[in-house]
């Protein structure tokens, strides 16, 4: 006859428990907020500085505009003018169309990038500025070589939040940096309508956006 040995079976019923919320636990420790830019509104600056990073990133990197942008004070968000008309992501990578950001470990740490927050794209109500954006990543500041992890659409949308669709693909092929290297990130506009209208990352004066790397 089988016996059911119950006080087994709840010491390996707590252990499953014990070994879930293990689990949890490490899985919290290791996403984190990397870094993060905080995005204003009215500002002409060509570049921003981060706000915050976390142990094992170091500080100074830059969220910039690509060199053929024109800075606009706009109430939108922060970015500019001048992009190219009409276009490709592989032309909009080599004329300056883009916004450029990076992470670097601090000596003796490697990071594993697996997500984004708060990267939402705008274009002018009049929908003439920059209609796709493809986010690229490389291992070199000339981005000589590269990978398109994502592609948007902004679909007759002023504005399109990037994040999600953007962690997925982050988070499916998750970008490994070691230790004494950068990561290179841009995310390149094009097939606007007319150069003097905007392309914008999206914020408000009453509620900034906090743009960053997760992982």
């Amino acid at each position: 006859m089988l016996k059911c040995n119950y006080p087994n079976l709840k010491k390996l019923f707590i252990f499953i428990l014990f070994a879930l919320s293990l689990q949890t636990a490490f899985a919290s420790l290791l996403t984190e907020r990397l870094i993060t830019w905080t995005i204003p509104t009215h500002s002409t600056a060509i570049s921003l500085g981060a706000t915050s990073q976390a142990v094992g990133v170091t500080s100074g990197s830059l969220l910039s505009m690509g060199t053929h942008l024109t800075p606009s004070s706009a109430t939108e968000g922060w970015g500019g003018s001048n992009w190219t008309v009409g276009g490709t992501g592989l032309l909009a990578n080599t004329s300056g169309d883009y916004f450029a950001f990076s992470i670097t470990p601090t000596t003796g740490h490697d990071i594993s990038v697996t997500g984004m927050q708060g990267l939402v794209m705008f274009t002018d109500t009049n929908g003439k500025g920059p209609q796709h954006w493809d986010l690229l990543y490389s291992n070199n500041s000339s981005f000589s070589n590269f990978s398109t992890y994502a592609t948007f659409d902004m679909a007759a949308n002023h504005t399109l939040d990037t994040t999600s669709a953007a962690t997925t693909a982050l988070a499916n092929n998750p970008i490994s940096i070691a230790s004494g290297t950068t990561g290179y990130f841009r995310m390149v506009g094009y097939g606007a309508q007319t150069s003097k209208d905007h392309g914008l990352i999206s914020s408000s004066s009453s509620n900034p956006s906090n743009f960053g790397l997760m992982g």
